[in-house]
C-alpha cells in the first residue's frame, strides 16, 4: 500500500467530514482503486442493475422490473450491501409500488344482443334474456265440405303451421240434428296427427248413417295445448236416409 493511500486512510474521517461522505464509503472507495473517485459506488450500481435485469428475465415481468432499474440509475444513495427489493408489491398500501387486483364484482344482466332486454352494460349473463316469441299456430290452409248422395258428409282439409316446428293438432268434425238438442252431436269424427310447416297433405273425414232431416255441421281446429284456434260452421245441411229400395 502506498504512503499516499495510507495517509488518506488515516485521514478518512477528516476527508469524510470535508466531502460530506460517510467514513466507510471513503475507505471502500480508496481500497477499490486507491483513488477518491466513487469507483466502488459505480460498481455497486452496476451490480444492482445486473441483478435486477436477471430477475426481470426470470419472472417475465419486464415492465415491473425496468421501472426500479431506471430509478437505480438515477439514484446515488444505494447501500453498500447492494441488496435491493424489486418485488412487484411493496410493504403495504402506502407503498408507491404496491397494488393488487380489485375484487371482481360482476354486473348481472342479459348479454345476448338478440334479446329484447339486452343490457349493454352487463358483464355476466343471468339467464333472464327475453325474446319475441314467434306466433306458431296451426291453420286451415284449405278445406271444403261435400254431401255424398245426400246421405253422408265428407270434410276434406289441409292444415299447415306457420313456423319451423312440428306440432300435434286435432280436428273435430261434428253434426248436430237441428230438430233435437245440442247436448250431444248426432255424429262425429276426430283426427289427430303431427303437422309441420309446408305440410301439403289433404286429409278427410266422413259422417254417415243420417236420418232424414237438417243438420248443423261444426269443425274445430285444436292445437297441442287443447285450445280451439279455429271454428267452421255450416247450418241447415239437408240430408236424407236411403230407403231399402235405394240400397238395393
Amino acid at each position: 500500500m502506498s504512503d499516499n493511500i495510507e495517509e488518506a486512510l488515516s485521514n478518512a474521517e477528516e476527508i469524510a467530514e470535508l466531502t460530506g461522505r460517510d467514513k466507510k464509503d471513503i475507505i471502500a472507495d480508496l481500497l477499490d482503486d486507491g483513488k477518491l473517485n466513487n469507483s466502488n459506488a459505480i460498481k455497486e450500481n452496476t451490480s444492482a442493475i445486473d441483478r435486477a435485469t436477471e430477475m426481470a428475465n426470470k419472472t417475465h415481468k419486464l415492465l415491473t422490473a425496468l421501472i426500479p432499474i431506471l430509478l437505480l440509475v438515477s439514484t446515488s444513495g444505494l447501500e453498500l450491501s447492494g441488496i435491493i427489493d424489486l418485488t412487484p408489491a411493496g410493504n403495504g398500501e402506502d407503498d408507491e409500488w404496491f397494488w393488487e387486483d380489485e375484487e371482481y364484482e360482476p354486473y348481472w344482466g342479459c348479454t345476448d344482443i338478440n334479446a329484447i332486454n339486452y343490457d349493454e352494460y352487463a358483464t355476466d349473463d343471468d339467464e333472464t334474456c327475453e325474446y319475441e316469441t314467434e306466433e306458431c299456430e296451426p291453420l286451415f290452409y284449405d278445406y271444403y265440405l261435400d254431401k255424398i248422395a245426400n246421405t253422408s258428409l265428407e270434410f276434406t282439409y289441409d292444415v299447415d303451421i306457420n313456423c319451423d316446428v312440428e306440432q300435434e293438432v286435432e280436428v273435430q268434425f261434428l253434426a248436430y240434428d237441428t230438430n233435437g238438442t245440442y247436448e250431444m252431436p248426432y255424429n262425429y269424427s276426430i283426427d289427430i296427427w303431427d303437422v309441420y310447416n309446408g305440410d301439403a297433405e289433404y286429409r278427410n273425414m266422413t259422417l254417415g248413417s243420417f236420418t232424414n232431416g237438417t243438420y248443423d255441421v261444426y269443425v274445430y281446429l285444436i292445437n297441442y295445448e287443447d285450445e280451439m284456434i279455429d271454428e267452421l260452421i255450416w247450418y241447415n245441411i239437408e240430408l236424407k236416409a236411403r230407403t231399402e229400395d235405394e240400397l238395393e
